[in-house]
């Protein structure tokens, strides 16, 4: 714990006594902090504590906003699928014409529309 302290000293002096810019100070400043509070022993008395009136969001907030945001998206997927099944059966409700299958007995089926045209004039040039 010896050694740590005399780090920490260091340090202190580093920042109050130092010539430099106001950057590298703040750079001093934040790695002071930073060795006291992760590097050092906790039984060492705190360098620089950190300000209360910084605002941190804790862990519960950020679980619930995730949760929010999970529960919304699957929310919108789920009214998104329902909606196009709504969507779906509406419109096939309106398109409930009686469909004949494509053959010789539809005479709305274009392929067979073709081939009659084809082979009246096929009939027309043999004459």
């Amino acid at each position: 714990s010896d050694s740590s302290m005399s780090t920490e000293n260091i340090f202190k002096n580093e920042i109050v006594t130092s010539e430099l810019n106001s950057n590298s100070q703040y750079t001093i400043w934040l790695s002071a902090v930073y060795i006291n509070n992760h590097i050092s022993s906790p039984s060492t008395p705190k360098l620089v504590e950190t300000p209360s009136d910084v605002p941190s969001v804790s862990v519960d907030k950020i679980v619930i906003y995730t949760g929010l945001a999970v529960l919304i998206l699957v929310v919108m997927i789920i009214g998104s699928i329902f909606i196009k099944r709504k969507l779906c059966k509406l419109y096939a409700d309106l398109n409930t014409k009686p469909r004949l299958p494509p053959g010789i007995n539809n005479p709305n089926d274009v392929s067979q529309q073709a081939l009659q045209n084809v082979s009246n004039d096929y009939e027309l040039a043999k004459k």
